[in-house]
């Protein structure tokens, strides 16, 4: 099974593909880690390919097709998922910071829907808030998880059963 995080973490960390000074030390923090793990931490590659394939799945919804990661959102999304403390994720939080038009909105909305679907927090009534600088862009980024989860719900019986999509207005 491919671990493509620790793939791209060598890739920029050798210089094969050209980073930010905080990603390569991203980059080598992940490689660090899985040389020698914090106390109580492992890393779980299925979980991490699970996430990246649930993101790749969802229908874009301006095409109505999957939309395949590139390698750094593959990073991103893995990172968080496959770093465990115990059976939980080690990291719960993330700061993603990238150029306009780099898939951020994409990122986020199939990680927001993923929790949604899959998340172990709360365990029932679970819901997506989404924060951004702006009104415009935290509507964008909501709007597509809304779509995505909607177009799957027209596909799949499980997603209906298990979803209820809402717009609240404050």
């Amino acid at each position: 099974m491919t671990d493509y995080v620790t793939k791209y973490a060598k890739k920029v960390v050798s210089g094969e593909i050209l980073a930010s000074l905080k990603n390569i030390q991203v980059c080598k923090r992940h490689l660090s880690f899985m040389e020698n793990p914090p106390n109580g931490c492992h890393w779980d590659n299925h979980l991490s390919n699970k996430a990246i394939k649930f993101v790749e799945m969802l229908p874009d919804p301006k095409t109505n097709q999957p939309m395949p990661l590139m390698e750094f959102q593959k990073f991103i999304v893995g990172s968080l998922y496959g770093w465990r403390r115990g059976q939980y994720r080690m990291f719960t939080k993330a700061y993603i910071s990238m150029a306009r038009k780099q898939g951020k909105s994409l990122i986020v909305s199939g990680m927001s829907v993923n929790e949604l679907l899959f998340g172990q927090y709360p365990k029932f009534n679970r819901q997506i808030y989404v924060a951004s600088s702006t009104y415009k862009q935290a509507q964008t980024i909501f709007k597509m998880a809304s779509q995505q989860v909607n177009l799957m719900r027209s596909k799949s019986k499980f997603i209906r059963e298990k979803t209820d999509v809402r717009k609240d207005r404050h």
